[in-house]
C-alpha cells in the first residue's frame, strides 16, 4: 500500500480511479451473485423486522446505541476530499462535492450491499459463530458453495487492499498537513515533497511505519490493539464537530462560504451535526459487552483521555509558546489585494 503511493501523483489519480470502478464493479457482482446461488432466501419480517442481541445487555435500546459505531465507523472518511484538496483541480468546488457524492455512494451502496447479505443469509447462528472468524465471509460460503466463497472472499480481500490504499492517501496527507504548520516534532526533516512524484514521500513512510506498529499489537495483546482501533470513529467523530462548532458559534460571521454552501440551511444543519457527533462520541466509550470483563471492557475512553491529556500538555508546556497556523485563506486574499502581510 505505501509502495503504491510513493508513485507519481498523476499516477495515482489513475489508480484511484481504477480502484473505485473495481470496487463498485466487484459489489455489484458479490450481491447479484450470493442472491443468485442462495439455496434460500430470507423475507422481507426476518430482514427489516427481526432483531437479534447477544450483547448481554437486556436494555435493548441501549443496545440500538452502541450498534450505531458500526454503521458510523463505515462513515468515516468521507471528509478525504478535503485532505486532498491541495492535489485536486478546482478544489473549492470539486472537494465538497466529492464529500456529499461519497456520502450519498455510502448510504445506497451499503444499504442494498448488507440487504442483499442479510436476504442471502443461510443461518444466522453459522455466521455468528463462524469458523472463518468473519460473518460476511461465512454467508458468502453458506450461498454460494465452496468455490463461489472463495471467490467473492478474494474479492473482498482485494477491495480491502485498495481501500487500504487510499487510506494511506489520505492519512500521509493529514500527517503532511501538520509537518507542513510545523505541528509536530521534525517537521523540518518531514516536510519535503519530492520533486519528481510531487508526493510526500517521508510522511508515507511515516505513516506506513506506525501503522505497522497499530497492526503488531494484535500480536501480544488483541484487547490492546481493539482499543486502539476503537478509537479510531471516535477520533473522526471528534475532528468533525470540532469546525463545525467553532463554524456556527464564535466563527460564524467571519465564515467566508464556498461556492458550494448550504446556504440558508448551515447554521441549523450545523447544529445538528454537533449534537448528532457529540452523543454518538459518547455512546462509543460504553460497554459493548455484558458482563464486563477486562478482556471485553472498551477502553476507548482511556485512549481519547490520555490523547486529550498528552495533547493539553504539550500545549501548555510548549507549543502554545512557537505554533503558529499558516492563515492560507488570509495570505491569497491579502496578496490578491496587493497586501503585503507577515507570516505572524
Amino acid at each position: 500500500m505505501a509502495l503504491l503511493n510513493v508513485i507519481r501523483i498523476d499516477k495515482l489519480g489513475i489508480y484511484n480511479v481504477f480502484a473505485a470502478f473495481f470496487m463498485m464493479i466487484s459489489s455489484f457482482v458479490m450481491v447479484v451473485t450470493s442472491l443468485s446461488l442462495a439455496p434460500s432466501l430470507n423475507t422481507g419480517a426476518f430482514v427489516f423486522g427481526q432483531a437479534n442481541n447477544d450483547t448481554g445487555f437486556a436494555n435493548f435500546g441501549y443496545v440500538c446505541l452502541i450498534g450505531l459505531l458500526t454503521s458510523l465507523f463505515s462513515f468515516s472518511g468521507y471528509e478525504a476530499g478535503a485532505h486532498m484538496a491541495e492535489e485536486t483541480k478546482d478544489a473549492r468546488k470539486a472537494a465538497p462535492k466529492g464529500i456529499v457524492h461519497s456520502v450519498l455512494a455510502g448510504v445506497v451502496s451499503g444499504f442494498v450491499y448488507i440487504v442483499c447479505l442479510l436476504f442471502s443469509m443461510q443461518n444466522l447462528e453459522n455466521a455468528e459463530g463462524s469458523i472463518t472468524n468473519n460473518a460476511t465471509v461465512q454467508i458468502f460460503f453458506d450461498a454460494c458453495g465452496y468455490t463461489g466463497g472463495v471467490a467473492l472472499s478474494s474479492l473482498l480481500v482485494i477491495i480491502l487492499f485498495l481501500a487500504g490504499v487510499s487510506s494511506v492517501t489520505v492519512t500521509s496527507r493529514i500527517a503532511f498537513a501538520m509537518v507542513r504548520d510545523g505541528a509536530i516534532p521534525f517537521s523540518e526533516f518531514l516536510r519535503p515533497v519530492n520533486k519528481y512524484t510531487k508526493e510526500p514521500i517521508r510522511m508515507i513512510c511515516v505513516t506506513y511505519i506506525f501503522s505497522c506498529a497499530l497492526i503488531l499489537t494484535q500480536l501480544g495483546s488483541s484487547t490492546a490493539f481493539a482499543a486502539v482501533t476503537s478509537i479510531t470513529t471516535i477520533g473522526f467523530q471528534i475532528s468533525y464537530m470540532v469546525p463545525i462548532l467553532l463554524r456556527i458559534t464564535i466563527a460564524r460571521e467571519a465564515f467566508v462560504k464556498g461556492p458550494v454552501n448550504l446556504g440558508i440551511f448551515s447554521i441549523p444543519l450545523g447544529i445538528l451535526a454537533v449534537i448528532w457527533l457529540t452523543a454518538t462520541s459518547c455512546f462509543f466509550i460504553f460497554p459493548s459487552v455484558y458482563p464486563i470483563t477486562v478482556q471485553d471492557m472498551n477502553y476507548a475512553c482511556v485512549m481519547v483521555g490520555a490523547i486529550v491529556i498528552l495533547a493539553g500538555m504539550w500545549w501548555v508546556v510548549s507549543a502554545h509558546s512557537w505554533f503558529r497556523p499558516r492563515r492560507f485563506g488570509v495570505e491569497v486574499k491579502a496578496t490578491e489585494l496587493g497586501i503585503s502581510i507577515s507570516s505572524d
